[in-house]
């Protein structure tokens, strides 16, 4: 038994790497309701969020769940302030200003402007089915959506600052020195020089007051070919020193603007996902686990998922003399937008310990594959489709949660705190081997659910990062929101670490959502002694 244990784990690690070229993004969408509890959800998973956390959930309905429209919007906090503040940006007639170059690059340097809208999506989840001792569940629905994600880094040095702090002057009082004093050091390393301005000035003095050897040091000075036979000339006698004065200058000039324009730019990250998937989940419930000498019952599932994905992933870096190349030709880019599709699996169990406690386990992804196979559009255009395409995996990721739902606190009497008036706490360690959070704080996640009908309370901590959460339910309707902190893929993706706080909304129309886990006696196994079932499950109230 041992053995095989063993072997299955270590299959189920060897099928995230073998055969598989590129890692991929995972296929999840969070659900505002797991999110307001802090992505805590492992062991709840009574809804249609089994679907993402852990498919054996789905045993835990008291009768069938049919959702037929659901549509999520979410966005960064850093998006509504990026865009006011696009909005409060207003041109000048004196040109720009150094405070203005720094406004520019504290507002919108750095930040995630992103969106995350979810197509209508359908679900529906069978009432469990008995099957002499045991009972069986199934679901089917599809989930559609779009997440658009770019975060741009601009790219200023200081000595741009203090050049547009120079200009700022009236130009009477501007010196030769002052601008001197304020460049690069290798401003010259485009014209092949490692001469810093004031060294250059001054071969240019000796050569003025005679010194002959000085045009040899000068003309040693330099790599460019242009420059050095501009030298030669001098050197030959074909030119004048005034001449070759201006010409050199000319030639500075343009070596100052272009070491200005490649040190001016931005890096940007463009990570845009449309995810559709095709779910059927499947779960049997163990209601005896005599066999086994243990208390309780057990319930295991398996989501089966068909999976359709556009993306455009890519890390952008720009100066400012790539602009306008990249304004007229987009080839300058080196990016695609591609198209595939896949399959995947999910694995999961919950076992109910008590009517009050669940562990859950799930495995996500254990076999999922996308093959990239059509390029919708690349940069450039003259790229083979080959050199873009790609095949891809989902590393599998271990999870494991548990849940506890309260039959009362027993030092409060008062009766907001019994019968179907419930609280669920919720603890997560997902990701449980890294595969995707290096950073073990953040595996962790704590949530906490309160329902008071037709109202939900909600609140946790997601990667320690504060989440809260509400929802109202009327008949059939829904509508829910959270408001959590979460890491920043765009800032990863740079090498930087950096929180970002989402707001999310759900309208959705459901029928049969208050059917869902009983708490405390209302969920005792059949088998138990009568008297102990508590209330009727019918005044259940679940979100």
């Amino acid at each position: 038994m041992k053995r095989i244990f063993v072997l299955a784990f270590g299959f189920v690690f060897l099928a995230g790497n073998a055969f598989a070229l590129v890692k991929d993004d995972r296929i999840m969408i969070k659900g505002i309701r797991p999110m307001g509890m802090g992505g805590a959800f492992t062991a709840v998973s009574d809804d249609e969020n089994a679907v993402f956390y852990n498919p054996a959930g789905i045993t835990q309905r008291t009768s069938w769940l049919l959702q037929i429209l659901s549509i999520n919007a979410a966005t960064a906090n850093e998006t509504i302030n990026v865009i006011k503040k696009a909005s409060d940006i207003k041109g000048g007639s004196d040109g720009i200003k150094a405070k203005d170059i720094q406004k520019i690059k504290d507002d919108f340097s750095d930040k995630d402007i992103s969106l995350s809208l979810s197509l209508p999506n359908l679900f529906f989840i069978s009432s469990p089915l008995s099957l002499e001792n045991n009972s069986i569940s199934f679901g089917f629905g599809e989930f559609i959506s779009a997440d658009i994600g770019v975060n741009i880094g601009i790219s200023v040095p200081d000595y741009v600052f203090q050049l547009a702090l120079i200009a700022e002057k009236n130009p009477s009082l501007i010196t030769e020195s002052d601008i001197i004093s304020v460049l690069p050091p290798d401003i010259l390393k485009d014209l092949g020089s490692n001469l810093s301005i004031p060294q250059l000035a001054s071969l240019l003095n000796r050569i003025e007051n005679g010194d002959v050897s000085a045009i040899t040091d000068l003309y040693n000075s330099f790599g460019d070919d242009e420059v050095k036979n501009l030298i030669a000339d001098l050197k030959n006698g074909n030119k004048s020193l005034e001449d070759v004065i201006s010409e050199l200058e000319s030639r500075f000039d343009a070596s100052i603007i272009n070491k200005i324009l490649g040190s001016v730019g931005a890096t940007g990250v463009v990570n845009t996902y449309v995810t559709g998937t095709f779910d059927v989940p499947l779960a049997y419930r163990f209601k005896s686990l005599s066999a086994l000498q243990l208390p309780g019952e057990l319930s295991v599932g398996v989501n089966l998922k068909y999976i359709y994905r556009v993306k455009a992933s890519q890390i952008v870096s720009l100066s400012a003399d790539d602009v306008g190349a990249l304004e007229n030709n987009l080839d300058s880019l080196n990016l695609a937008v591609l198209s595939g599709n896949g399959f995947g699996i999910d694995l999961g169990g919950i076992y109910h310990w008590t009517p009050e406690w669940n562990f859950g386990l799930q495995i996500s992804d254990v076999f999922t594959r996308i093959n990239y196979n059509n390029v919708i559009a690349k940069y450039p255009k003259s790229a083979s489709d080959s050199s873009f395409t790609e095949n891809a995996y989902i590393a599998p990721q271990f999870n494991i949660g548990v849940a506890y739902n309260p039959e009362k606190f027993y030092y409060w009497k008062d009766k907001y705190f019994q019968a179907d008036k419930r609280f669920t706490f919720a603890i997560d360690l997902r990701d449980l081997f890294g595969t995707y959070e290096p950073d073990f704080a953040d595996r962790f996640h704590i949530g906490i659910e309160y329902r008071l009908s037709p109202i939900a309370l909600r609140a946790g901590l997601n990667k320690f990062h504060p989440t809260v959460g509400a929802g109202i339910e009327l008949g059939g309707f829904q509508l829910i929101y959270a408001f959590y902190g979460d890491d920043s893929p765009l800032a990863k993706q740079l090498g930087s670490d950096k929180t970002i706080y989402y707001h999310e909304v759900q309208i959705s129309i459901k029928f049969g959502h208050f059917d869902g886990r009983p708490f405390g006696k209302d969920a005792a196994p059949k088998s138990q002694p009568e008297g102990s079932a508590g209330a009727d499950s019918k005044d259940l109230v679940l979100e």
